[in-house]
């Protein structure tokens, strides 16, 4: 269940993102299809499907570590800037701005402050969503008659 409301957070905020970024810049709003402006979009987030099950791991895991919290925060900042990397090379390469006036790599210069923002939002309201999942209770063992 939390697996398919993840995905269609993320469906949702590509599809958002597209939608805002193609009203946004109206002067080549001619010269750009919204579709591709929506594949692109939903090409730099789906990325983010495997990294919810590879923190969900990670955070089961590192409960029974000493330093479980520093592990999942360094997973944290790197997964943040893998996805940076991925959306600059996928913006670089299959943009659809690419070559347009003002912008660069296929980007807007704001692009990349506001994705590195949703980026960090993402992973705090992961942690909160897998940190407050309930935890399965253990029934009491009975009471054997010695």
């Amino acid at each position: 269940m939390k697996i398919r409301n993840f995905l269609f957070l993320i469906i949702s905020i590509s599809l958002i993102l597209g939608l805002l970024i193609y009203w946004r810049e109206a002067t080549v709003r001619k010269q750009i299809n919204l579709f591709y402006v929506l594949i692109w979009q939903l090409g730099i987030w789906i990325p983010w499907f495997p990294g919810f099950k590879i923190l969900g791991r990670i955070i089961e895991k590192s409960k029974n570590f000493e330093f479980g919290i520093l592990v999942t925060i360094c997973f944290c900042i790197l997964w943040v800037g893998l996805h940076f990397a991925w959306f600059f090379y996928l913006s670089s390469t299959f943009s659809p701005y690419l070559d347009l006036p003002g912008s660069r790599f296929g980007v807007y210069r704001y692009f990349f402050i506001f994705w590195t923002l949703i980026d960090f939002a993402l992973i705090w309201f992961i942690i909160d969503k897998l940190k407050a999942a309930p935890k399965k209770e253990q029934l009491p063992q009975p009471l054997w008659l010695e």
